[in-house]
């Protein structure tokens, strides 16, 4: 199989503390899986291969904003993310209370962050990357 840095990137979704820090307000659902699976080590891995074989590393983040806790429609996850505050962003153009929130980075992944282009969770947004 031959990988052409023209038409590869890496795509990494959601490396956020509320999933992958044991402060998360997740932790509790997705950490025997996040420790047997070595998943915080091994996005660092992929972070130090792409930087030092050229792969362009794209961030697809997941938030949730105000607007977000009047859905009709969350099925039984997404209730169980708005209910749980997961992700939870005071809104799409503020940074208030984003610094160490359960919606910003792992703290080791901040140095590869950076440095990459961060996608919006709209499947077209990101299909369109995708595609250039």
């Amino acid at each position: 199989m031959k990988i052409n840095k023209n038409d590869t990137a890496v795509v990494i979704i959601d490396p956020q503390n509320d999933v992958l820090n044991e402060k998360g307000v997740s932790w509790h659902l997705v950490s025997n899986s996040v420790k047997e699976n070595r998943t915080v080590e091994n996005i660092e891995h992929i972070f130090k291969a792409a930087k030092q074989h050229g792969f362009e590393v794209f961030i697809s983040p997941h938030y949730y904003y105000p607007t977000d806790y009047g859905w009709n429609f969350a099925g039984t996850v997404e209730r169980m993310m708005l209910e749980s505050r997961e992700f939870d962003r005071k809104g799409a153009l503020s940074l208030d209370g984003f610094l160490g929130s359960g919606a910003d980075w792992l703290d080791r992944y901040k140095p590869f962050i950076g440095e990459h282009p961060i996608l919006e969770k709209r499947e077209n947004l990101f299909a369109s990357y995708c595609r250039e």
